[in-house]
């Protein structure tokens, strides 16, 4: 968990094109963790990245990460659940446009997810 939040913390520090380059992968990770508790600190990061790097940093990178997750048919629930706990908190980070055709898409889909709790 110290390294994810770390990672984030880096990010702010040395600015989106470094945090683009050498740390993105792994912090985007954070998706996919087992721990319950890195997935909730890599969402409340995300925000905080989100806010520092703006809406064409999700636009062109951040987003597209998320969705994938999401879209992967064998990733179990609770990363999905992950995938749109993130894109809520950087929803009002982003334009209304990319809003409309990137996030709205998967929440729709995400309405007929399978698991009722997603």
């Amino acid at each position: 968990m110290a390294v994810f939040e770390t990672v984030g913390d880096l990010g702010i520090k040395f600015g989106k094109d470094a945090f683009m380059k050498h740390l993105e992968p792994l912090f985007c990770s954070y998706q996919t963790n087992t721990a319950a508790s890195v997935r909730e600190m890599g969402i409340h990061k995300a925000e905080f990245l989100a806010k520092a790097f703006g809406s064409s940093w999700l636009a062109e990178s951040f987003v597209p990460k998320i969705i994938k997750v999401f879209e992967e048919d064998q990733m179990g629930y609770n990363f999905r659940m992950t995938s749109i706990k993130s894109l809520s908190v950087v929803i009002k980070y982003m334009s209304k446009d990319d809003v409309n055709s990137m996030v709205v898409p998967i929440f729709a889909k995400a309405c007929g997810d399978r698991v009722p709790n997603v």
